[in-house]
């Protein structure tokens, strides 16, 4: 329809009033456009570059430059009304309720100033940059910053209602009805408006700096190059389309279309219930801004500083095409007698699980490559989906098995060869979640402990992704991680046992258990000193949360009843740890910590030495080489 050029690039969004478009620019005018034909009504000069989305009320235009001031000026004339002091750079929108002006600064710095004359009310004071500006919702206001935390404030007197903490920054927020919604580093996430507290996040695959709301569906754009519709209730995954170049512009929704840019130039028009492409347009330059839609207008700035009125809509005679949605498959999980046939199989023998057989004839021997992969998944996927109740494609993600070269290799290839000491470790990210990796040289009944283990880790990535980033191995918060997999581990198995009829708690007497537990003791002794020992370190904190938890008293009194842990209650406790913010763990387990560590081993030791044979077990080897069971509440 149309093309204005300022001086240089637009990061703003177009701001639509009464028929006439207000966009900043980075050579440091505010426009007034006719919104029809692009005619300029007027330019205000504000002496610094423009990045941030401009707001209206009572008749003035509000916006702040990379000088730190913000400015109101006049829709009809763009005669200055008023502007403020400079501070650092304001990046992110300004925002307005009518009485009040909101932005926020490079220093993180965020301020409330009166509409009427600029005067300061309240700021507030974050930990490091706000690039994202402040969003308004229900008299609060949110915002993001570099600090790692998301913020609630009185938004009429600047006093704190919350803050949950991110981990990482972002420069990207949004009110949706109830929900906080922050798009960071590889995830969406949703907050709860009113507590702060994680409700969904969705995994993309690179940093994600652009939502927009529709309907029930969230719509967004990120640096994998793909755009994504997810369900705005949980966060599950309604389509995606690959437009193969990094995505920053924050799309708009209108009529059935969501319209969004990218860093190929390019202007893509989607179909919002599916996804499919309708029309492209090529600016020559990259898109970075918000697009914005108005009476049937699709309006985009680019980094070449144009400014760009296309029509929306979807072409004349356009049809679009039936998208197929795949039937959801409903899990169905093994009997427990056929339950009871594959642990048959999987416990019989100590055979590999990627190895080779040899078949002895008359013509000499015979080497087979055996993989019993399969196997070892399937009773994994059962006690999976019997204790959470989701299949492991509902969680997206999978589990593999690598011989030991190939192991080798790909640890090597992701720069990390410690992983080659590890028989299995989480995660690599691949398009449909993420992808637990084992070592194929390990025995088949080990292996499936194993699973169960790398799953409670990838469980808790996508349960509290915050709290995964802030990892780290040799360390409190790395043997947090190391309980809550153990945790996970035991509570599948024992799942498994109490499905089929298996004891899985006991410990048949010999000497391989006197020697075992005798070599735990000292390494439970070790770990309290020693970081390095965050395995040991992860054992011991289990037990120290059923026995000081008080959000865990009714797993003491369980144990005490009947010798163990049940696997729910197991998944009680693992869900108790996954729920810690990565600031509340070294408190928490200071809190379960006892005063003399040889009470906690008597207790311990006295628990499982109760645990001597005493009716027989069926598959011995499934306690034998799989000890984590045994030695767990």
């Amino acid at each position: 329809m149309w093309r204005i050029q300022t001086g240089r690039r637009i990061d703003a969004r177009p701001l639509i009033h009464d028929g006439t478009i207000y966009i900043g620019s980075q050579d440091r005018y505010l426009y007034a456009l006719d919104a029809l034909t692009g005619e300029r009504r007027w330019r205000y000069d504000a002496g610094s570059s423009i990045a941030a989305d401009a707001a209206f009320a009572n008749g003035l235009v509000l916006a702040a430059d990379l000088g730190g001031r913000i400015h109101a000026v006049s829709a009809d004339t763009g005669a200055r009304k008023w502007r403020t002091s400079p501070s650092s750079r304001i990046w992110g929108r300004v925002s307005t309720d009518g009485s009040r002006v909101f932005a926020a600064n490079e220093d993180g710095k965020v301020m409330a100033v009166s509409l009427s004359d600029g005067s300061p009310l309240w700021s507030f004071q974050a930990g490091n940059a706000v690039y994202g500006g402040v969003v308004l919702e229900g008299g609060s206001a949110l915002f993001t910053s570099y600090d790692g935390w998301v913020y609630s404030l009185d938004a009429a007197t600047g006093s704190a209602q919350w803050k949950a903490e991110l981990l990482w920054g972002s420069n990207s927020t949004k009110a949706v009805g109830d929900l906080v919604i922050v798009g960071s580093w590889d995830r969406v996430f949703a907050l709860d408006a009113r507590t702060g507290r994680l409700e969904w996040n969705f995994w993309t695959g690179g940093a994600t700096r652009s939502v927009a709301a529709a309907g029930d569906a969230l719509i967004f754009g990120s640096d994998d190059g793909y755009v994504y519709s997810v369900s705005l209730e949980d966060g599950s995954l309604s389509w995606r389309y690959e437009i193969g170049h990094a995505i920053s512009s924050t799309p708009a929704v209108s009529e059935g279309l969501v319209y969004v840019g990218a860093r190929d130039g390019v202007v893509h028009a989607l179909a919002a219930a599916s996804g499919s492409p309708v029309w492209t347009f090529g600016t020559g330059d990259d898109v970075n801004a918000p697009i914005a839609v108005h009476d049937g207008i699709v309006y985009v700035g680019s980094d070449g500083g144009s400014l760009y009125a296309l029509a929306a809509g979807f072409p004349d005679g356009y049809t679009s095409a039936a998208v197929e949605q795949p039937a959801r498959m409903e899990f169905q999980p093994l009997s427990p007698d056929e339950m009871r046939a594959r642990l048959r199989e999987v416990f019989a023998s100590n055979a590999e699980v990627l190895g080779e057989t040899a078949v002895f004839s008359g013509d000499g021997k015979t080497v087979y490559e055996r993989d019993s992969s399969d196997l070892v998944v399937e009773v994994f996927e059962n006690g999976y989906y019997l204790l959470t109740g989701r299949s492991i494609q509902d969680d997206g993600w999978e589990a593999v098995y690598l011989t030991r070269s190939d192991y080798d290799q790909l640890a090597d290839e992701l720069g990390d060869p410690g992983l080659k000491s590890f028989v299995g470790w989480c995660c690599i990210r691949v398009d449909s979640g993420l992808r637990l990796i084992m070592r194929g040289d390990e025995p088949q009944n080990a292996a499936t402990a194993t699973t169960a283990h790398e799953a409670g880790h990838a469980l808790q990535r996508l349960l509290n992704p915050v709290q995964s980033k802030s990892y780290s191995r040799d360390s409190l918060i790395g043997a947090m991680g190391e309980a809550q997999a153990y945790t996970f581990e035991v509570a599948l198995i024992r799942k498994i046992g109490e499905y089929a009829g298996v004891e899985t708690f006991k410990w048949p007497d010999g000497y391989r258990w006197d020697g075992y537990l005798a070599q735990w003791r000292e390494g439970l002794r070790a770990s309290v000193d020693d970081l390095t020992q965050e395995h040991d370190r992860g054992r011991l904190m289990m037990w120290q949360a059923v026995l000081r938890d008080p959000q865990l008293a009714h797993l003491r009194e369980e144990l005490e009843r009947s010798g163990h842990v049940s696997a729910d209650s197991m998944l009680d406790m693992y869900y108790r740890f996954v729920n810690l913010t990565p600031s509340e763990i070294e408190p928490y387990i200071e809190s379960i910590s006892g005063d003399v560590l040889s009470d906690d081993l008597n207790f311990i030791f006295g628990s499982i030495n109760r645990r001597v044979n005493f009716g027989g077990i069926e598959f011995a080897d499934l306690t034998l080489n799989v000890p984590t069971l045994v030695i767990s509440p």
